[in-house]
Order: C-alpha cells, then sequence, then structure tokens
C-alpha cells in the first residue's frame, strides 16, 4: 500500500494505491504511520516526504470504507476516526520536517493529511475530528434513510 525508501537523508513515503486515487482505508492509514515511525527513527533521515502514486495526492476516505462506517457500531467508528486522528498527531510530532508532495487531486482526508504537515495548529486537529465525525454521521443518515450508500 505504500512503497517506502530513504535517499541522502530523504525518506519516501508514497501512497500507492493508484487505481483507487490513493483513497485511505484502515491498512493505508496503518501502513503510513508505520512508515513515519520508521523515518522517524532512522537517524540518517532529514525530511519526510509524502507523496501519490499515479494521476491524484489522495482522494479521500476509500468508498468502501464509508459504506464499512455506515454499517460499523458507534465504538468501531470511534476506532476509526482515532486512528485517522494518531495519524494527523503522528506527522505533527515526527522531529523532521514532514512534506506532502502534491500532485493532481487533495481531497477531503487526502487535503487534512497534506495540510497538516504545515504544523498547523491543534485546533486543526480538532477540525479535522469533527470532520470525520460528519462523514461518519452523514454516512449512518444515508444508511438510515436511503436504505444504503450510493
Amino acid at each position: 500500500m505504500i512503497l517506502y525508501s530513504v535517499d541522502n537523508g530523504v525518506a519516501g513515503i508514497t501512497l500507492n494505491r493508484p487505481e483507487k486515487r490513493n483513497a485511505l482505508n484502515d491498512e493505508l492509514i496503518a501502513e503510513i504511520k508505520r512508515g513515519l515511525r520508521t523515518a522517524a527513527a532512522d537517524d540518517t533521515v532529514r525530511v519526510i516526504v509524502i507523496s501519490g502514486a499515479g494521476k491524484d495526492f489522495c482522494s479521500g476516505a476509500d468508498l468502501s470504507a464509508l459504506q464499512k462506517i455506515a454499517q460499523a457500531s458507534v465504538s468501531d467508528n470511534a476506532d476509526d476516526a482515532r486512528a485517522l486522528l494518531e495519524l494527523f498527531i503522528l506527522i505533527r510530532q515526527i522531529r523532521v520536517p514532514v512534506v506532502a508532495a502534491v500532485k493532481g487531486r487533495a481531497l477531503a482526508g487526502g487535503y487534512g493529511g497534506a495540510r497538516i504537515g504545515r504544523r498547523m495548529p491543534p485546533t486543526f486537529v480538532r477540525v479535522a475530528t469533527l470532520i470525520l465525525c460528519a462523514a461518519i454521521t452523514i454516512a449512518f443518515f444515508i444508511r438510515t434513510y436511503h436504505g444504503s450508500l450510493p
């Protein structure tokens, strides 16, 4: 799901789901966190560059993940929201700069991930969490009143 490399002090993390426009799902989020931790533990790394394979940087949440959210319990949804929040916090806590090399579109959570590397204030992390909670709520209402997600 990601490609990881280190060259001359630059750790590269490439989101590698071009067929899904690098849409975020549980597995990709976990691999990005793993890549960030690997880079942070490497004393030769001076900067981390996150990029996306294919035409777009990241299209946000994977639609199949949104369908899963709509079917999940409140506790499961809280765990999903926490995983994304942990990613955003990890990006801010890394000892070296984290740069998003955005090519193409960066939508929803992909945009948030690109922006968070700019050392946004803690308020942004709270707003990102609220946006994710809003997405979960919208998915719930669509399922409840429409019967399924489109």
